[in-house]
């Protein structure tokens, strides 16, 4: 049976901020055709600005110079339950999203981000709640498929997300 987990990149100013729970909402082009309460596994971008983990739940930016291996770019971070995901429409009446002023808070971004990043189409917003950072980041090659009963390790971040089976240090 397929897993419902996502492994997504994220640039890592909004790792930090996810991580710091500070961005609730994570929004995407396309969302996936399962029902939400799945895992999204969060591969931080290797382009800058660096971050690292700082203690058990904190990230912080810069690179911690005594412990390299806690630096989480291009690196598995953790992972989150996505509890809902959001559809917010462009209206052309207003010519802007319909979206909350809560919701649109929670995503970090701005009306006129949003339009440069969705041209009008749907976006999705992925409430992700619960979010466990990893004691130390884990390689991208710990994600793995499963075909025809075994596991294939993914060796590339997706360009937005894609489905995965689990990661193996979890």
């Amino acid at each position: 049976m397929k897993n419902n987990d996502l492994l997504m990149s994220i640039k890592s100013i909004w790792i930090y901020r996810i991580c710091n729970r500070l961005k609730t909402i994570e929004v995407r082009k396309r969302k996936p055709k399962h029902k939400p309460n799945f895992r999204v596994f969060l591969y931080c971008t290797k382009a800058d600005p660096q971050i690292y983990k700082s203690n058990i739940n904190k990230v912080d930016y810069g690179v911690n110079k005594k412990r390299p291996d806690l630096t989480l770019n291009g690196k598995i971070v953790g992972h989150c339950t996505c509890t809902e995901i959001k559809e917010f429409r462009y209206n052309k009446k207003t010519f802007s999203y319909d979206i909350t002023d809560e919701d649109l808070a929670a995503t970090c971004l701005t009306q006129e981000e949003l339009k440069k990043y969705g041209k009008g189409e749907p976006l999705y917003g992925y409430v992700l709640k619960t979010v466990m950072l990893y004691a130390g980041p884990a390689d991208i090659t710990e994600a793995y498929k499963t075909v025809d009963g075994k596991k294939i390790p993914i060796t590339v971040a997706p360009q937005s997300w894609n489905y995965i089976d689990g990661v193996g240090i979890i």
